[in-house]
């Protein structure tokens, strides 16, 4: 009898423990596939998103090779100073100067496509460039496809100032310079946000760009012949 009721117990332990089995089973089942999809939702937003910027890229450097058909044939190829330890990104010197043909209020052009600057000192051999990261840095461009008017204001985070509230930009819109004193369309970077500034009165924009100013190795001196002043 004893061992009858022992019997009993043991396999109802074990249906117990089976069921208890299942259950777990099929609840890491269901987490399982839970995580599944969540991994390929994300996978999906990735490829997206790497999608989108290759198409950015793709149209910065269609406007990059449009741009080039106004830039002068005597631009001037110069080597950057290294600043190195320091993390200095407000300003370039560069082995070229005066007697390399480099004048101010000239434009630097970096990794083949990228404005980066303005020459703003010039002596016999060598020359300075402030870029879009210093705080006395500004420059008129313009963004998109619809070529809003801005004014790109610079500082260790360059933004869009001025933007007309009544025009429409989207983060990726590339941004072109639009200064009578330069080639126009020199690319400058893409729109990363959009907000409205402190006044209320404008949009403003955050701004990116693809590369690091303390990579930059060697610049392309680009100028253009504009109008005087009547």
């Amino acid at each position: 009898m004893e061992k009858r009721i022992l019997l009993f117990v043991l396999v109802g332990v074990a249906l117990v423990s089976g069921v208890a089995g299942l259950g777990l089973y099929s609840f890491g089942s269901a987490a399982s596939f839970l995580k599944l999809a969540q991994l390929s939702s994300v996978i999906e937003q990735n490829i997206a998103l790497r999608r989108q910027n290759q198409g950015s890229v793709q149209n910065q450097h269609e406007i990059v090779s449009v741009a080039r058909e106004d830039w002068n044939a005597d631009n001037i190829v110069a080597k950057v100073f290294s600043s190195y330890p320091l993390n200095i990104k407000s300003r370039l010197y560069i082995n070229k100067g005066e007697e390399d043909g480099v004048v101010s209020g000239s434009g630097a052009i970096a990794f083949d496509s990228f404005f980066v600057g303005i020459v703003d000192r010039v002596a016999v051999s060598q020359s300075s460039i402030i870029t879009i990261f210093d705080s006395g840095f500004s420059l008129p461009v313009r963004i998109g496809a619809e070529e809003v008017d801005g004014l790109l204001q610079g500082g260790l985070a360059p933004r869009i100032t001025l933007i007309d509230k009544n025009k429409i930009i989207h983060a990726g819109d590339s941004i072109i310079s639009a200064s009578r004193e330069l080639p126009y369309g020199l690319l400058v970077g893409s729109v990363e946000s959009v907000h409205e500034d402190s006044s209320g009165a404008f949009f403003e924009a955050r701004m990116v760009v693809p590369y690091v100013v303390s990579d930059i190795k060697t610049v392309t001196i680009v100028s253009s012949h504009e109008l005087p002043e009547e």
